[in-house]
């Protein structure tokens, strides 16, 4: 079932149905196969769409079943084959679909929905007759929604633990997706956050726009008017400078969501595919949903006392190290200049602490385990301002 709540131009109910499928080129590799098909997706400018995709299956998934994950690329991306086969090689069966019209040759199909330009994503929303359900953003979010139901409806793939990860703009619609509809069993966005008018690289082209457009174009697709909707378990990950969502919009957003949080804020985190793809804690994250792994640390809370801040944190891998993450900087977060100093933790209070640098602006813990992997706390800004 879709979730109680504002779904915006989405027919999350219809979106929940199974797609029509086309099967297309079949390969082999050692321990899973990937094949090739397209599925039916949205009206655009009054033609019917089709979205074309990968779908990687352990060769296990033929004996029992086995959890999936939609993979949702963002910006500069398509549908990755290594993508989908690096989670298949995992155990999950794995869908990675291209969001800009085009095939496995990176051409553009006839019947391909709308390609992601600045136009399709934000100034045709200001267009005379321009519908909203020929927005770039409309049909992602229908083509990610879309895969989950694929995914669901396929027999060697356990319905009740499928997760979605996506990367940039695909975790952009990640973020939607948790909002609006409910048979997700985890998601992870990368980089990504709503308001986008007070936080990210396409802020001045919304504000660019007259008042009656940006109130169209915010209330059917920032993240804000969805995620405070979401109940999943979600991992937000991204880097303190990134330059596409600023980090006063990604703490903002991660706030918003009702779900049981894992925060992974480091200081010169790349933006790119290879960066996250290489990244364990997001195949340790959803393997403690779905495959009843040990869960990664999580602060549960954090706070300060007088000159001190400190958190508390749960799950039972070994604390290797704690540093606090700060800045003394002022003005846009995507130009600070952030530093790591130690700090101490007490291992049967799940507790961590540190002595808060003078003229701080912003910190939080960054945690790492007996295996290097890293979690932190919230982000807390010591002024109580949040800098654009």
């Amino acid at each position: 079932m879709k979730k109680d709540g504002y779904t915006g131009p989405w027919d999350v109910d219809r979106l929940m149905q199974t797609p029509e499928i086309t099967w297309g080129v079949t390969e082999e590799h050692p321990g899973f196969i990937v094949r090739q098909f397209c599925y039916n997706n949205e009206i655009y400018e009054g033609k019917a769409t089709k979205v074309f995709a990968y779908y990687a299956v352990p060769n296990r998934a033929r004996d029992s079943l086995v959890p999936g994950v939609v993979l949702v690329h963002g910006g500069g991306g398509k549908a990755f084959s290594e993508w989908a086969e690096q989670w298949a090689e995992r155990g999950y069966a794995a869908i990675a679909m291209d969001l800009t019209g085009r095939d496995a040759d990176e051409t553009r199909m006839p019947e391909g929905g709308p390609d992601m330009t600045d136009d399709t994503m934000f100034h045709d929303i200001s267009k005379s007759g321009s519908k909203l359900t020929d927005m770039w953003s409309y049909h992602a979010v229908a083509a990610a929604i879309r895969a989950v139901s694929f995914l669901a409806n396929q027999c060697n793939v356990d319905s009740a633990c499928i997760g979605m990860m996506g990367i940039s703009w695909g975790g952009y619609v990640t973020e939607i997706v948790a909002g609006i509809e409910s048979r997700l069993a985890f998601a992870m966005p990368v980089y990504a956050a709503g308001y986008y008018m007070e936080g990210s690289c396409w802020q001045e082209i919304l504000r660019g726009m007259n008042i009656e457009h940006q109130q169209r174009w915010n209330a059917a697709f920032d993240v804000s008017q969805y995620i405070g909707q979401s109940e999943l378990p979600m991992l937000w990950a991204t880097g303190t400078n990134d330059p596409a969502f600023y980090l006063n919009g990604w703490q903002k957003t991660y706030r918003e969501a009702k779900g049981t949080r894992t925060l992974r804020l480091l200081p010169n985190w790349e933006h790119d595919y290879n960066t996250p793809w290489s990244t364990q804690e997001f195949f340790v994250y959803a393997d403690s949903f779905v495959k009843d792994e040990p869960p990664l640390l999580r602060a549960i809370s954090s706070g300060q006392s007088g000159t001190e801040a400190w958190a508390y944190y749960e799950g039972n891998r070994t604390v290797q190290s704690v540093h606090l993450l700060y800045t003394t900087e002022s003005g846009p977060y995507t130009s600070r200049n952030w530093d790591l100093m130690p700090a101490k933790f007490e291992a049967r209070e799940k507790k961590l602490f540190c002595s808060i640098p003078d003229h701080s602006t912003a910190y939080c813990f960054v945690i790492e385990d007996s295996n290097g992997l890293k979690t932190s706390s919230d982000l807390v800004e010591t002024d109580g301002n949040v800098y654009f």
